[in-house]
Parts: structure tokens; C-alpha cells; sequence
């Protein structure tokens, strides 16, 4: 994934892209399947492998937005991904609710802005 040039359309990118494999027959059929995998050895390597590389990519977000003075550096990335990452699969696994089009920009918008208004205005995002 190419740096964009802003942490929002970085995460904005990435979330979006998470949610079209997500809707995906063989994205959605693998989320499913490594939620309900056991945890043996060879199940938790897979699973394990799976999450390393979705997380190196975010690192990479992370650290653009640290160059550039976006995020503080003290940020972690891995904890960036899972406040991303957790609504979708959750819609997907547990809810099995659909993505909706708008879902990954709300997402975003509340990882960056948090859910309370702004001191001079309504809400950032629309988080229903």
C-alpha cells in the first residue's frame, strides 16, 4: 500500500480494502474459519502467521504518520490495527451483520477523533 500522503486516507485505504475482502466468498469463509479454529499448534501458527502480516502493514502506516508528525511516536501500531480492524470483523463473525459502503471512513474517522463532539460543534462522525 502506497503512503498516501495523510494518516486518515492511509487507515481510510487499508479499512477499505479490509472490508471488500472481507465481503469477499473467500475472505469471509477464512475470517470465519480462524474464529472458530482450536487453538493446537499448527492451528495457532497459521493463525499467528495470518496476523503478523496484517500487521506489518499498519506498522508501516504508523510510521509514515510518525515522520510526518501525525501520530506521536509512542504510538502503537498494533493496537491502531485492532481499534481498525475489530468492528469489521466483529459485523463479520459474531454479527454477521453487512459492511456498509460508509463503515471503514466511520471507523476511521472515530480511531482519530474519538466519539464525543467537537468543543465548537456537533459530532465528527456518524457512528450509528
Amino acid at each position: 500500500m502506497p503512503d498516501s500522503g495523510t494518516l486518515r486516507d492511509d487507515l481510510l485505504a487499508y479499512a477499505t480494502s479490509l472490508a471488500k475482502y472481507l465481503t469477499s466468498p473467500a475472505g469471509n469463509a477464512l475470517d470465519r474459519t480462524l474464529a472458530s479454529a482450536g487453538d493446537d499448534p499448527i492451528t495457532q501458527q497459521l493463525r499467528d502467521q495470518y496476523w503478523d502480516a496484517r500487521y506489518a502493514q499498519p506498522g508501516q502506516i504508523a510510521a509514515w504518520a510518525v515522520k510526518r508528525g501525525e501520530l506521536p511516536e509512542a504510538t502503537d501500531p498494533r493496537f491502531v490495527l485492532e481499534l481498525l480492524v475489530a468492528p469489521p470483523h466483529f459485523r463479520i463473525v459474531l454479527t454477521r451483520e453487512p459492511l456498509d459502503p460508509d463503515l471503514p471512513a466511520r471507523i476511521v474517522d472515530a480511531l482519530l477523533h474519538g466519539l464525543l463532539p467537537a468543543a465548537d460543534g456537533p459530532p465528527r462522525s456518524r457512528l450509528s
